[in-house]
């Protein structure tokens, strides 16, 4: 597993990946299918539609030394940090912005890489007890997920693990120590609420969407039906269209319905 927080959200940087410990993962992307709702049919039910993909999963990690200040920092946010060695790093709640993460696990066997970008840190939880191992569990939400043949974290940074356990932990109360306490969990939440909006070709300007009309029209290889809306209600020219919406057919991603909307 490979971690490097985001300079912009949803855009995985080009290098500055870190190689992460961790003891399991269930990061995924799940689409479900919509079941059709018309009638009139016949009794051999119609094709199902797709529904929004969703990005998210947990990762378990060890709590240690260095790798675990990543989770911390991914939790609060850059910590306040002062001493001149050893330093004391103080991470705070309460931020009003969180960075984002792009996370790569792969499987270089298969191959397989697969790069989770735009993570936010949704809860961060950890268990004391007299014994065992010291994990942390971490659940993420992401944009999306770009699946790979070959691995695009680049040379990764290894960190020297230094593990913590329970055998050397203690819970204390104004420095003080607390008696006869079998297990304690603490668990922070960000309450993160989801933004889900319609990106596909998003980015793209509408200028190019324009010249890439013309040249599959001409060709006959798809169908559009366009409504373009134009200033005080005239028709716009399509190099003119500043915004457009996109939708592809469930069955043939030929065939298209676009609204170009002219600058206002």
């Amino acid at each position: 597993m490979a971690l490097a927080f985001e300079t912009t959200y949803g855009t995985p940087p080009v290098g500055g990946f870190t190689k992460m410990p961790f003891a399991s993962t269930s990061l995924g992307s799940e689409q479900p299918l919509l079941n059709s709702e018309l009638l009139g049919y016949g009794r051999d039910p119609l094709p199902p539609i797709k529904d929004a993909v969703t990005v998210d999963g947990n990762v378990v990690v060890p709590i240690d030394a260095q790798a675990f200040s990543f989770w911390l920092k991914a939790a609060f946010g850059d910590p306040v940090t002062s001493g001149v060695g050893p330093y004391t790093h103080e991470f705070r709640s309460g931020g009003w912005t969180l960075p984002s993460l792009s996370i790569e696990t792969g499987m270089p066997e298969i191959p397989c890489f697969a790069m989770y970008s735009g993570c936010v840190l949704a809860t961060l939880s950890w268990q004391m007890q007299p014994s065992g191992l010291l994990t942390a569990s971490a659940s993420l939400v992401a944009q999306g997920v770009n699946i790979a043949a070959a691995s695009a974290a680049g040379t990764l940074t290894d960190l020297g693990l230094q593990r913590f356990g329970h055998f050397n932990g203690s819970i204390t109360r104004n420095g003080s120590s607390l008696g006869n306490i079998v297990s304690a969990k603490i668990t922070y939440a960000n309450t993160l609420d989801r933004v889900e909006t319609s990106r596909t070709w998003s980015d793209r300007r509408s200028a190019d969407i324009a010249q890439r009309m013309r040249v599959d029209q001409d060709g006959n290889s798809e169908y559009f039906l366009e409504l373009i809306l134009g200033r005080n209600g005239f028709e716009a020219e399509r190099d003119e269209c500043s915004a457009f919406m996109a939708m592809h057919s469930a069955q043939d991603r030929s065939k298209m319905l676009i609204f170009l909307v002219g600058r206002i």
